[in-house]
């Protein structure tokens, strides 16, 4: 099972963006066939060859007249050659002279015949060159090179754009895969511990087969013992329960594990530009009020990452004894720092400018249960903190520090 939901996404771009680069190399290949080749020199190598071409046939030309007199030649001197198959024409001065004359000219026939192949062969190379020539002079003249040119000019473009989100993506992934990696080895050691105890068990069933079918008490106890030798244990049933019961926690642990991956890969998913911090929910530990301290420290470690923007409710003057420009004093210039008039209206413009934006998060304890309507509050655009032992601690923003 694949975790990461990135790792597909991940994958086809990779191949997307190995297209791009060979189909740019390939047409930066063609610009630059057009750009080397000689027209003119092309020209002047087709009539190179239709010279030799002509010469060629020609040739050809008298070789097969001289190959139509050698076949003459040979039928009359044929004609005068009488049978082998008579004694007395084996020794006949005459005969003898037709038979050497008849072989000579049947082995010039072979040199001839020879010859035409090897000016026939040079023929149809010689045209294949022609029809080389030509057609790279027909693509040429058909070459749209501006066209060529701002196609490779584009794909370029494509690709720095591809590979930036290539790289974006393979960021996420690889942080989930990092945050996977523990997770993922508990699945697998759990899955093999159900493999292994399901193959006891089936070894276990074949000691129970042996000892059903047992002739007599010996033989059932050597099966118990070589049992025994086995898995520490004489019987076969016990075994098989024991393995149940390896199982049935195996499979609940990881079912917890696969919860657990699903959950990392959700959080580790999300992509977070901007929280709005509800201010008076953070100030407390417990019941007990500790003043700014947890907050100050939380968002001057995250507003490196991400805008932020802390709601209080009017009572935070009066807790901390300080006007809206000393609580703002309090905080990094870059966060805003809105103060309304009463618990509820923080709650609600929190929620307002959380709402229809799906990279904003509100930071909070507060369930917000009246306000389940919210855009921000169906989908889970909550993140919680805790606040324990002079400790601030925000999971899902990797903070983990002391404030006091």
């Amino acid at each position: 099972m694949e975790y990461n939901p990135y790792t597909q996404e991940y994958n086809r771009l990779q191949r997307v963006i190995e297209n791009k680069n060979n189909e740019k190399r390939s047409l930066s290949g063609e610009l630059s066939w057009f750009d080397a080749t000689d027209v003119n020199r092309l020209y002047f190598s087709i009539e190179g060859e239709e010279d030799s071409k002509n010469k060629l046939l020609l040739l050809i030309s008298t070789i097969e007249k001289e190959i139509e007199i050698l076949h003459a030649k040979m039928q009359d001197t044929k004609s005068n050659t009488k049978t082998l198959f008579n004694p007395l024409n084996w020794f006949d001065d005459e005969q003898k002279v037709h038979r050497k004359k008849y072989n000579g000219l049947k082995k010039e026939l072979g040199v001839k015949n020879e010859c035409l192949e090897r000016r026939k062969k040079s023929l149809s190379e010689t045209n294949e060159s022609i029809n080389k020539y030509k057609n790279i002079i027909d693509k040429f003249k058909s070459f749209d090179r501006e066209k060529i040119s701002d196609d490779v000019h584009n794909l370029g473009q494509k690709i720095v754009l591809l590979e930036e989100e290539f790289k974006q993506i393979s960021e996420i992934k690889n942080n989930i895969d990092i945050q996977l990696q523990p997770v993922l080895k508990q699945i697998n050691d759990y899955k093999d511990s159900i493999s292994a105890a399901k193959g006891n068990i089936r070894k276990a069933g074949a000691f129970e087969k042996k000892l059903n079918s047992a002739e007599n008490s010996y033989n059932r106890a050597m099966i118990h013992q070589e049992c025994e030798n086995i898995f520490g244990e004489s019987s076969p049933k016990k075994i098989t329960r024991q393995q149940e019961v390896i199982i049935r926690k195996a499979e609940r642990d990881l079912d917890k594990a696969n919860k657990r991956a699903i959950k990392i890969v959700e959080k580790a998913s999300r992509i977070i530009r901007k929280i709005i911090i509800d201010g008076n929910n953070m100030c407390y530990e417990g019941s007990d009020f500790v003043g700014l301290q947890p907050l100050i420290k939380a968002t001057n470690e995250i507003v490196s990452n991400y805008k932020i923007i802390i709601v209080f409710d009017s009572a935070i003057r009066s807790q901390i004894k300080a006007n809206d420009k000393m609580i703002r004093a309090q905080f990094d210039n870059n966060i805003k720092v809105h103060i309304v008039a009463t618990k509820q209206l923080a709650d609600e413009t929190i929620l307002d400018i959380a709402s229809n934006d799906e990279f904003c998060y509100i930071l909070s304890n507060d369930r917000f249960g009246e306000y389940m309507e919210k855009d921000v509050v169906k989908n889970s655009r909550v993140i919680r903190h805790e606040i324990v032992d002079g400790k601030i601690i925000i999971h899902d923003l990797n903070v983990n520090s002391r404030y006091d």
